[in-house]
Formats: structure tokens, sequence, C-alpha cells
């Protein structure tokens, strides 16, 4: 017999019979029935069913993607056909331990996993199904690791590059998202926040410290060369409009061959050639060197003498 969300598997007997409730999950508001229970002689007896909810809209979850954490805000959850969607949209870098950034050092791995939901770092555990990333229109397989201690639901890929790669056309394109997936869910992130300020500098990403805030950014993912890419993406509300060349402090201009513009104010400078490319391919490096300072660096317009100051960090 099914009543609303409850199945109730066997709903006849005699004497002193017992019959068994089953709910679904629910990834909704909370919820409640009646049940109703007759006998012989015109006895009957009702039970009340209440379901808690739980959604996961509006809660903040941290995610580790590439190699730092990533904060998110829950847009949306909603099950169908027995999958789970869970939409994030990414906001900024999060606060990572010791012992947690120690793990995310290796920079040959492409880290993923649910770090906590509202501080909770338990419910991680009901991530722990997780299969396979889609970033863009690249998909990999996820292997479970636990070289993280405390972090009970860390998986990594090994192929980073091409998810590095990927990463940097989703934040560029607010149309394309990352899909994660496991055995009854999917966790979707989205880069939409017109607000968000984020590099991605010849390979290595940078986005926002902290939500709302524009030139302090922390590294998502170590530098990985994309010779035939041989650009620089900048996104968010201080984007430079005009210009021709991109200037690291202490150092000379680097010419930009070519400016085009992306959804979300994203603006993708293309250099001159291979020679400026890993120029700035060994300065997004730099903070890995010195991880305990920032490195300074100048968007410089020269045509409009303008100039766009920023610091970059290893982690928040």
């Amino acid at each position: 017999m099914n009543k609303d969300f409850v199945e109730v598997a066997n709903d006849s007997g005699s004497n002193n019979g017992s019959f068994d409730v089953v709910c679904g999950q629910n990834s909704g508001d909370e919820r409640s029935t009646i049940l109703t229970v007759s006998g012989e002689g015109g006895v009957s007896k009702t039970v009340a069913v209440k379901q808690a909810g739980g959604s996961y809209k509006n809660k903040t979850f941290v995610i580790a993607l590439g190699n730092n954490l990533i904060e998110c805000t829950c847009i949306s959850d909603a099950t169908a056909s027995g999958t789970r969607t869970i939409l994030l949209q990414a906001n900024n870098i999060a606060l990572a331990n010791d012992v947690t950034k120690e793990g995310l050092l290796d920079t040959s791995k492409f880290f993923v996993g649910v770090q906590s939901v509202d501080g909770d770092t338990s419910v991680a555990n009901k991530f722990a199904s997780m299969q396979k990333i889609r970033i863009d229109l690249y998909n990999s397989l996820l292997t479970k690791t636990n070289v993280i201690t405390g972090f009970s639901c860390l998986y990594f890929a090994d192929d980073r590059g091409p998810l590095v790669y990927n990463l940097a056309n989703v934040m560029a394109y607010p149309s394309k998202s990352i899909s994660i997936t496991g055995a009854d869910f999917n966790l979707n992130i989205v880069f939409t926040d017109t607000t968000m300020e984020y590099w991605c500098l010849s390979g290595a990403l940078f986005m926002n410290k902290q939500k709302g805030t524009s030139r302090d950014l922390a590294l998502i993912t170590y530098s990985y060369t994309l010779e035939e890419h041989k650009l620089v993406f900048w996104r968010g509300v201080n984007t430079v409009n005009s210009g021709d060349g991109v200037q690291i402090v202490g150092n000379d201009i680097v010419p930009i061959a070519e400016t085009i513009q992306h959804p979300n104010n994203c603006k993708e400078y293309v250099l001159n050639d291979a020679v400026d490319y890993l120029s700035l391919h060994q300065f997004a490096l730099q903070v890995l060197q010195y991880p305990d300072s920032p490195i300074p660096m100048s968007l410089n317009t020269t045509t409009d003498n303008k100039q766009f100051e920023f610091e970059l960090h290893l982690y928040k």
C-alpha cells in the first residue's frame, strides 16, 4: 500500500501483527501524513507519520576542486527518477586547515570532494559514492584516496591537464557547468556570479579569497602548460575594457595581440607568442615557491595609462 510519500509493505494481518513504514529520501521541506489502522468490531486507530526536511537549499558547501577548497551556496535541491540533483553556485575560496593544505599540495592531482555542509564534516559521507566528474565536455573517472586526514570524502583525478583547461572554460562561459556524479546524486557547480573575480593566468586558475572582494585572489589549481593557448582570462566587475599589455610588477609589459569578450564580464587576452606565455606561466608558479607571501601583479592598460593591481595567494 502506498499513501503520499509512505509505503507499507505488509498492510494486513491478524491478532498482534505489525507493519513496516518506509519513506523515501526527502530532499524537500518537512512532510507528514496520517495512516489509519482498522480492525474487527469497528476498532480504528490513526498513526501520524512525519519526515524531517532534508533539503540542502541555501546551505553552504565546501568543495575540493583542483588544489584548493571552494565555498559554494546551494541554489536548488531536487530529486527526480531516484536521482538527487544539487545545484551549487561557486562564491570564493574557503578556509582550510594546515593538514588539508598539506594534502592538497600534490601538483600532479586534481582533487574532488565534499568537505562539509554548513560546517558539518560528517555530511560529506553522504557523497562517498562519487564516481565521475564532467567539466565542460570532458569526463573523468575518480579514484578515492585517503591522503588528507579528516577528509573522509576525497577523490582525485590523474588527468589534471584537461580538467584544468576545461575548468577555465566553465569559468569563462557561465552557461557551462561542472557535474560530479555518484550512485544516486549529481552535484552541479556553476560560476555564474557576476561579481566574481578570477584569473586564468596561462594555465593557473585563481579566484576570490572572499565573496565580494576584488584584486585579492587565491589559487584554485596549479599552473598547467597549455602551449596552444597563449592567453590570460580575466573576469569581474572591474574588467579592464581596453589596453594592450599585461605587466608583472618589476618586469616588462607582455604585449596583448587580441582581446576577446566573453559572457559575464569575462575577457580573453591572447598573447603574441609562446615566449610571453611561458613568462606568465613561470610567474604563476611563484605562488608555490612563496606560499606565505602574496605575489603582486598589475594589469597595465597602456592605451589610457590605467593600472589594476592584484595580490595572488596560494591559499586563503
